[in-house]
């Protein structure tokens, strides 16, 4: 095989190292990949309390129940309310009520322990509200207060966010409900009224379902990379999951054409300046 000759008075071209090429191919792909994997790389978690398994709730019913034999019985719905609210409190426990006393007895695998987080309220009280909103005796149902002290250790675990208003003289707090299934925290319901959806997706996880996702309180999110059925119980690909990978495709896919041609090209094919002259 005959080399090409350069034309006198021209530097010659540098040669491009097969290895070289492979290198830079290598980093570019792995510049471009960077970003994808962190997007999916799950986030640091955050170190929070563990529940307080000794805390011993005092029901109306004149039981002393610990919150450990609480959810060792079965698995444990904690509502956190308090019975001087003049906000929230009220339509959240009539919604709650709706939802979770829904279908048959035997269809409800779970107790609904509905916790006062305010020291001043007393047993009396707490009797008086269960029985105002037509909860009291209910099936499954447990109405309690417990030692202060130990229900702010449990509203830390379960990242229950309230504070006293001394010009409204209300406690500013949230609508929630967590699901605890042997003293682990599964899945916390947030925003009023009680999401249905959310609900039945809860239920399919306490009966030992595995639900890979979960819905936004509003249920309007419609770029979700997945949706799930909670009637069915099965997943589906959703549009969010395409717009993520899409980018992804297309920057792998222009980056595979450009070092294609890269791989082709051969710097001493170029004519030198002498040659270009006599053209």
């Amino acid at each position: 095989m005959q080399r090409k000759q350069v034309a006198a008075g021209s530097a010659p071209w540098p040669s491009v190292a097969p290895g070289v090429t492979a290198r830079v191919r290598t980093v570019a792909l792995a510049l471009l990949v960077a970003p994808v994997m962190a997007a999916f790389a799950a986030a640091p978690a955050e170190d929070t309390p563990g529940l307080p398994a000794d805390l011993v709730v005092e029901t109306i019913d004149g039981e002393e129940l610990r919150l450990e034999a609480l959810w060792q019985e079965r698995p444990l719905l904690v509502t956190l309310y308090y019975t001087r609210c003049s906000g929230v409190c009220v339509p959240y426990l009539l919604s709650l009520g709706r939802i979770a006393n829904a279908g048959a007895e035997a269809e409800r695998p779970y107790t609904v322990l509905a916790l006062s987080f305010d020291p001043a309220d007393g047993l009396a009280d707490v009797r008086a509200q269960a029985e105002a909103l037509g909860l009291a005796g209910k099936p499954g149902w447990r109405f309690g207060v417990a030692d202060p002290e130990g229900v702010r250790a449990l509203t830390a675990a379960l990242g229950f966010r309230y504070g006293f208003d001394r010009h409204r003289k209300q406690y500013d707090h949230e609508a929630m409900t967590a699901a605890i299934i042997d003293g682990r925290v599964v899945r916390v319901l947030r925003g009023n009224p009680v999401n249905a959806r959310a609900f039945r997706e809860l239920l399919w996880e306490l009966h030992g379902n595995y639900v890979p996702t979960y819905t936004l309180p509003s249920g309007a999110a419609l770029g979700r990379c997945l949706d799930y059925d909670p009637i069915t119980g099965e997943t589906h690909v959703g549009r969010g999951l395409l717009l993520l990978v899409l980018p992804a495709v297309l920057a792998l896919s222009v980056s595979g054409l450009v070092f294609r041609g890269w791989g082709r090209f051969n710097p001493g094919d170029l004519p030198g300046p002498a040659s270009r002259r006599s053209a």
